[in-house]
């Protein structure tokens, strides 16, 4: 119940950033996508909209996400969105496979097994951050 309630406060907070958060909304520019936050069975998950420099949300899984961030279950989700250093609690949930991306392609994150990164794949991905974090206020 905590993680449910978690993703619908962070869909409440992100939609009205995009509404008042100049830096927010440019950081929106040009974005037009569905992502969604899930457990691995599927029974909590919110999918997020980003369109026109504004995000909405709505409970359940969308058919075409972008991409889908899967948590082993509510209460690793919970605690992973709730860590002190969430880059880092993301990076360890991906290396653990206690979270999992779906949809995967070149430029994940934590490529599958049969994508090998070529040396200038290699070079470009170490020189990017793994994962960003937007702040609203």
């Amino acid at each position: 119940m905590k993680f449910r309630f978690l993703l619908w406060a962070m869909g409440l907070l992100m939609a009205r950033a995009s509404r008042n958060n100049p830096a927010f909304q440019q950081q929106l520019k040009d974005k037009d996508l569905v992502f969604q936050l899930q457990t691995l069975d599927g029974k909590v998950a919110r999918h997020f909209i980003v369109s026109n420099q504004r995000i909405r949300s709505k409970g359940g899984t969308h058919a075409e996400p972008a991409f889908a961030i899967a948590f082993k279950d509510a209460a690793y989700g919970f605690a992973t969105l709730q860590a002190k250093n969430k880059q880092l609690a993301f990076m360890q949930g991906f290396r653990t496979s206690r979270s999992r991306s779906r949809q995967p392609g070149p430029g994940d994150l934590v490529p599958g097994p049969d994508e090998v990164p070529d040396a200038a794949q290699e070079e470009s991905l170490s020189a990017a951050p793994r994962l960003q974090v937007v702040s609203a206020g």
